[in-house]
């Protein structure tokens, strides 16, 4: 069972099923290499396949996805499926690095506060903008938040809280 995120790679045994379980669906492993995404505060669960086969099963669908696909159930078990995602993008964590493409600021604040291990304030209104760019996660919070600076937004930080405003 897991909360969180992490990356599996699982050798086939049909005598011995692996399973992932999550707050909404359980994932069993038909021999792969896969990605769980499941934080409380996202509203769903993906699973995306890097090889192998795995089935997806919530308490109202299941599905089975192949390498590239990427399963999302939300909060009532519904299940979507979305091909062709990046695959290094989503696994760009294990590999120690931000990988972002076109992501809002609350996306990446996510991302910084869990990391990082510290809350996110706003002050106004939240920047429509948008970023991408690769990151490696062992920089200081204080590079990744001067490169976004660069575009009007500004941060102030303490030791336990970042505050994010517009210029």
């Amino acid at each position: 069972e897991i909360t969180g995120e992490a990356y599996f790679e699982v050798a086939e045994n049909h005598e011995m099923p692996f399973r992932v379980k999550t707050a909404g669906i359980t994932v069993e492993v038909l021999g792969t290499s896969f990605n769980v995404r499941a934080y409380a505060d996202e509203g769903s669960v993906n699973t995306t396949l890097i090889e192998g086969a795995v089935l997806i099963a919530s308490p109202v669908s299941q599905t089975k996805i192949i390498p590239g696909q990427m399963a999302s159930a939300d909060d009532a078990g519904k299940i979507s499926v979305e091909n062709d995602v990046d695959i290094d993008e989503i696994i760009a964590w294990k590999e120690g690095l931000f990988i972002f493409n076109s992501e809002t600021i609350e996306q990446i604040m996510n991302q910084i506060s869990r990391w990082y291990d510290v809350e996110i304030e706003y002050e106004g209104a939240i920047p429509e903008k948008t970023f991408s760019g690769i990151v490696s996660r062992y920089s200081n919070v204080s590079q990744l938040l001067k490169i976004m600076e660069q575009a009007g937004i500004k941060f102030s930080i303490t030791e336990e809280v970042i505050t994010v405003e517009m210029k």
